[in-house]
């Protein structure tokens, strides 16, 4: 059955691009990936996705850090070391038996620590490595998008708005 699985997917993403998305939020259960094909008639393929649980510990280490005032940086720096690899663990096991090459990028959003879109100046800290990820996957990672939308006056959630357009829009 894997072997059939396997090659079904093989013959649904045959060359065509692919892109990893990863997500973890603040229920801090774990990571959600998934790989898919954008197409030029504006369709999107789900082609697969996984979600691993995080264990006890990782789950412990992120409440910790979530619960304090002002984050310990150590702490932060210790939790964002094993998210980067879980991410990566995630990203390696979604794309296990395809071409390395039609993986384009992978797209982490990290996971959340501090986020205060009003505050003056704003700000916003995320932890994911995604250089950390790139070196564990050898694909190129996209991240720290939320950074960038706030330096242009966003609130830092920019691709919940691009999405949501490109995937509902209704053409009249």
């Amino acid at each position: 059955m894997l072997i059939a699985t396997a090659a079904l997917t093989y013959a649904v993403v045959a060359n065509r691009d692919l892109y990893v998305g990863l997500m973890s939020g603040t229920s801090l259960d774990g990571i959600d990936a998934v790989l898919v094909c954008f197409d030029r008639d504006d369709t999107i393929d789900v082609v697969r996705s996984e979600y691993t649980a995080f264990d006890k510990s990782t789950r412990s280490l992120l409440a910790r850090l979530l619960a304090a005032p002002l984050p310990d940086s150590a702490l932060a720096s210790q939790v964002e070391d094993r998210l980067s690899s879980l991410y990566a663990q995630a990203v390696l096991r979604l794309v296990d038996d395809l071409p390395r090459d039609q993986i384009k990028a992978v797209g982490c959003h990290g996971q959340t620590i501090l986020h205060d879109p009003d505050a003056q100046p704003p700000f916003s800290w995320q932890i994911g490595d995604g250089k950390s990820i790139a070196r564990q996957t050898g694909l190129v990672v996209v991240d720290d998008f939320r950074s960038a939308d706030m330096r242009c006056g966003g609130q830092g959630a920019p691709l919940a708005p691009a999405f949501h357009e490109f995937l509902l829009r209704c053409e009249t």
